[in-house]
């Protein structure tokens, strides 16, 4: 029974025995508990018991298997602080790529960045709402913005597209706040999860999904990844 479309022919489906990801037909695979957001062309799949996890490549149809981690990224967002190129991916970033993709504040980012052909970067005066006035005004600041064509931000997500955070900590599982549930034929509701890690003593690291290799320890508590490079913490640069 078909839950819902997830992208190229790609379906989620309820059986006898749980979930199923299928794809013309064919099942690709089932008995999970739930799938997480695509984005950039992953979707992350659980089997919250075993605490098993796996990303299926929604291009290539590939499955990669991730082991020895208690979560890994498009279940749960933590604020700001898990990023790619600045993005969470609580969306899909390629989604966006039809118009110029912008940052406003890309101090720390220059690295990445500079010397892009299809990257304009720009000093421009921060402005905050003062309350007396009532009104924006500019605190004297400049911040370094950023604007990318289109092409070169694709290039850039296709750059990391197999870079993806894990992390370590007690895993827990919640109702996804605010997600509707899909009422199916047989009468039932889906209703998608949350699989969060308790924020007193998680940490986090990156993976090659290809490998399943680590390409950072699981010691951060703030990660972005980057072509080529990874911003961890206070601004510390990983090269890869």
């Amino acid at each position: 029974m078909k839950i819902k479309e997830i992208a190229n022919n790609i379906e989620l489906h309820k059986t006898e025995d749980g979930l199923a990801l299928m794809a013309n037909n064919k099942v690709l695979l089932q008995g999970f508990t739930d799938i997480g957001t695509l984005a950039n062309g992953l979707v992350p799949i659980i089997y919250y018991k075993q605490q098993q996890f796996k990303y299926l490549d929604t291009d290539t149809l590939e499955i990669f298997d991730i082991s020895n981690v208690n979560w890994i990224s498009g279940f749960h967002y933590v604020g700001s602080n898990l990023t790619y190129l600045g993005h969470n991916y609580r969306t899909d970033p390629l989604n966006k790529l039809s118009i110029s993709y912008k940052y406003s504040n890309v101090e720390g980012m220059k690295p990445v960045f500079e010397n892009l052909d299809g990257c304009e970067m720009m000093l421009k005066p921060e402005r905050k709402f003062n309350e007396d006035l009532q009104k924006m005004l500019e605190t004297g600041v400049n911040k370094m913005q950023c604007t990318l064509t289109p092409e070169l931000a694709q290039k850039l997500f296709n750059e990391i597209k197999y870079y993806r955070i894990v992390g370590k900590g007690f895993l827990a599982k919640g109702p996804a706040i605010g997600a509707l549930p899909i009422k199916l034929e047989d009468g039932s509701n889906y209703n998608s999860s949350f699989f969060t890690l308790s924020q007193k003593d998680e940490t986090y690291g990156v993976i090659d999904v290809r490998t399943n290799k680590l390409i950072t320890e699981i010691i951060h508590k703030v990660i972005d990844v980057c072509p080529n490079l990874i911003r961890a913490d206070s601004d510390t640069f990983l090269k890869y």
